[in-house]
């Protein structure tokens, strides 16, 4: 575990209370595997903030994360150029190599955040990938475009109905009925 201070290079919301943290800094060999997370430490709050890695390599870590209470809320305000401090990596994370040749990426809510990193790796492993991905409603989905640039079209799920298949990802699975020989969740 790395105690470091990285620098913000943009903090911008997403979606509905949602936001993209891009930081700098300098990871000091202890980059983040796919599904590890972060602790922050917002400035006049005791308790450190934890958020999965989005995305990262030796400088640049991405987070994403929604504003649910006064410490995230504050985070939210942070600018370019502000600093902040953190202990990375932390938690186990996920074992790409434990897919064979196909894997199904399910994610809830900010889940979708860890499970973009592990399509990266499970691509660059040359696996072929199927995304689920859940959220309450339309306004809160976060990373469809990102997950199409990598060349997979998620499947979306909305509890409200609003986009995608209505319900559950368990629901929008069923519907899809994507062949796998491996599932990674997280949400």
């Amino acid at each position: 575990m790395l105690k470091s201070v990285f620098t913000i290079v943009s903090n911008e919301e997403i979606a509905f209370r949602s936001y993209r943290l891009e930081l700098i800094g300098d990871c000091c060999g202890q980059v983040p595997a796919p599904g590890q997370f972060v602790d922050i430490a917002i400035p006049g709050y005791y308790l450190r903030r934890p958020i999965s890695v989005c995305d990262a390599d030796d400088r640049h870590i991405t987070l994403i994360y929604k504003t649910v209470g006064a410490g995230t809320k504050e985070l939210s305000g942070f600018r370019p150029g502000q600093e902040l401090e953190l202990l990375l990596p932390l938690g186990h994370g996920f074992d790409p190599d434990a897919a064979r040749d196909s894997a199904l990426l399910v994610g809830g809510g900010l889940g979708s955040a860890p499970m973009y990193f592990l399509a990266k790796a499970l691509l660059a492993r040359g696996k072929k990938l199927s995304v689920v991905l859940g959220f309450n409603r339309a306004c809160e989905i976060v990373l469809r475009e990102e997950f199409r640039q990598l060349g997979i079209e998620p499947v979306i799920a909305t509890m409200d109905g609003s986009e995608g298949i209505k319900g559950f990802v368990t629901d929008a699975i069923a519907a899809e009925a994507p062949e796998f020989d491996r599932f990674y969740t997280c949400g």
